[in-house]
């Protein structure tokens, strides 16, 4: 097994379903005494995690050796919000996605006259000056609901929407 210049190493398939390591996996290394490097998963139960504000946070792990510390692992780990802790009638929708129903809702029930009106979610009050000007900030938001839908599929392991032409 080699390592590349990022430090970087395959765990084989056999040693990763033995230590229950999955895709997308967070790991933890422990460097004994003696030089053996233990890998693990890392994990939280869930009443560890019950008190945790759904964000994105920074992760930094590092592995200690006598009196030395090592840096191992920056990143971001995303807690998401307990949706069975959360009352009936809790919409799971992006801001994006809530606006662009809106605005979808308002084109069926107005017509061409949606632009007229004032909408207001979540606290914010959009209004238009044009028909282009709706149109223009519906096609913006819908942008944005594609590139969150595409981050979720490559979150999931699924080929995005897009198409990425590759030429060798």
């Amino acid at each position: 097994m080699k390592i590349t210049s990022k430090g970087q190493v395959t765990i084989p398939q056999s040693v990763r379903e033995q230590a229950g390591l999955h895709p997308h996996s967070e790991v933890e290394f422990e460097v004994r005494e003696n030089g053996d490097v233990v890998i693990r998963a890392v994990t939280a139960t869930a009443a560890t995690t019950a008190t945790y504000t759904a964000g994105i946070y920074t992760l930094l792990g590092w592995v200690t050796k006598t009196t030395s510390r090592y840096s191992v692992y920056s990143g971001k780990v995303e807690v998401l919000p307990d949706l069975a802790a959360q009352v009936a009638g809790y919409d799971t929708r992006t801001t994006a996605k809530k606006v662009l129903d809106l605005l979808d809702a308002a084109m069926i029930a107005s017509g061409s006259n949606a632009w007229t009106q004032s909408y207001t979610i979540e606290g914010r009050t959009i209004s238009f000056r044009s028909p282009g000007d709706f149109i223009a900030y519906r096609s913006k938001v819908k942008q944005e609901v594609a590139r969150e839908e595409n981050a979720d599929r490559m979150k999931s392991g699924l080929a995005t929407k897009n198409r990425i032409s590759v030429r060798f």
